[in-house]
């Protein structure tokens, strides 16, 4: 027998404390029924149709799986690419750290004379995670989903973007998802409330104070090795925000990154991670 202890695509990388040193080489991944490791082995396939940013017309890509304890990485290869530019191809927030109040500066190390520097912005801090029913008061009477005003007592109003789907459950009010977290939502006191209010409906509203992800504004030139992430508070509070970034390759047949659900999917292919049943 087995236990799977993860069957899904992810929005985060991959880690788990499931897989230990006693048992690593046990973990058994495929993607689409294909197996990429297990049993002390490696595997590649390039049966899969990555969407990548970049320019990687005609490449030949082979995905693989590496299992160590605690982790999986799936990595992506293109063996037939080679690129001289010396740019990156992305960052990935490796952790998002705690209690962001404003959105942290990113810098990237300098290249080697004669490069120029990349560039890039932070996302995540001030973006709605959830609003949701409080109380156990989901009104009643409605006849069409109301919508979310979400404002700071001393501020007044504020959309952010940010886009909403409330559902109804009868004439109540159901489960609310965030179709768009959207942004500026930054500080402290931020309340929410149904338009319009029927039976006492009542909301609450939560945001972000991680760093999720960080968009490349200049990708760079001349890079050898990728260079350092700093990300730097411009508020009062923050921490522990971490990112590594990848270089869109100087050289051929490189590893062209960690393979990150979101930035990169496979499409209509699920991912199965599963581990050997202990006797």
């Amino acid at each position: 027998g087995s236990i799977w202890i993860e069957s899904s695509n992810r929005s985060q990388p991959f880690a788990w404390d499931a897989i230990t040193a006693g048992n690593a080489d046990a973990v058994r991944v495929s993607i689409g029924g294909v197996a990429l490791a297990g049993e002390s082995r490696s595997f590649t396939s390039t049966a899969f149709e990555p969407a990548f940013e970049g320019d990687y017309s005609g490449a030949e890509w082979t995905i693989s799986a590496e299992v160590s304890p605690g982790a999986v990485a799936l990595v992506l290869t293109a063996p037939n690419q080679r690129f001289d530019r010396g740019d990156l191809s992305h960052v990935l927030v490796t952790n998002g750290g705690v209690e962001y109040d404003n959105i942290p500066a990113v810098t990237f190390a300098d290249p080697p004379a004669g490069g120029r520097r990349a560039t890039g912005v932070a996302a995540g801090p001030g973006q709605i995670t959830y609003v949701e029913t409080h109380g156990g008061n989901v009104g009643s009477g409605y006849t069409s989903p109301p919508s979310v005003r979400i404002f700071r007592t001393c501020c007044g109003t504020h959309d952010g973007g940010v886009e909403l789907e409330v559902t109804l459950n009868g004439g109540s009010i159901g489960p609310i998802r965030v179709l768009n977290p959207g942004s500026g939502f930054l500080g402290t006191g931020w309340s929410c409330q149904f338009e319009p209010r029927l039976g006492g409906a009542n909301c609450s509203v939560g945001k972000s104070e991680q760093v999720r992800s960080i968009e490349l504004t200049y990708r760079g030139r001349g890079y050898k090795v990728a260079p350092a992430v700093t990300i730097t508070l411009t508020g009062p509070n923050g921490r522990n925000a971490a990112a590594q970034a990848y270089l869109r390759g100087p050289t051929g047949n490189t590893q062209v990154e960690n393979l990150f659900w979101g930035r990169q999917a496979l499409y209509g292919k699920e991912l199965l991670i599963e581990i050997a049943a202990e006797e």
